[in-house]
């Protein structure tokens, strides 16, 4: 079975923080960009048929998308801390091993230097007028 090897970055955040290794991206939306997967690691070629992408939230929930290409804007859902997996899927259903944007050996930071980051979604504010007993 042909491996895939995969490098998962992002473009677009408002700010930072840090918090040990890991940098958070607070963020209302966030662009996430990847390489795409052109040769197998047998050095043979390779053009996958779609990537999937897993936004999994620290407590485990996770939605999936699917892109033909190499970006996918995601906007705010639920907020929370969010992991970015993603993974080449070739037209026979073989497919590369995710890459986590933790994960340094396949992410990138903004700068383009190698490192693990997390999507922080802060909670919203509340709309309109509370109204109390």
């Amino acid at each position: 079975m042909k491996r895939l090897f995969l490098i998962l970055a992002f473009l677009i955040f408002f700010s930072t923080s840090v918090y040990g290794q890991t940098e958070y991206y607070e963020t209302v939306s966030v662009a996430l960009t990847w390489d795409a997967v052109t040769t197998c690691t047998d050095e043979s070629p390779c053009t996958p048929d779609h990537y999937e992408i897993q936004i999994v939230r620290d407590s485990g929930e996770k939605t999936v998308y699917q892109a033909s290409g190499t970006t996918l804007t995601v906007s705010k859902g639920k907020s929370g801390k969010f992991t970015v997996w993603i993974k080449a899927v070739m037209a026979d259903g073989t497919a590369s091993a995710y890459c986590m944007s933790t994960d340094s050996s396949c992410s990138k930071l903004k700068d383009g230097t190698a490192g693990g980051w997390k999507v922080l979604f802060r909670p919203s504010a509340p709309i309109g007028p509370i109204i109390g007993n």
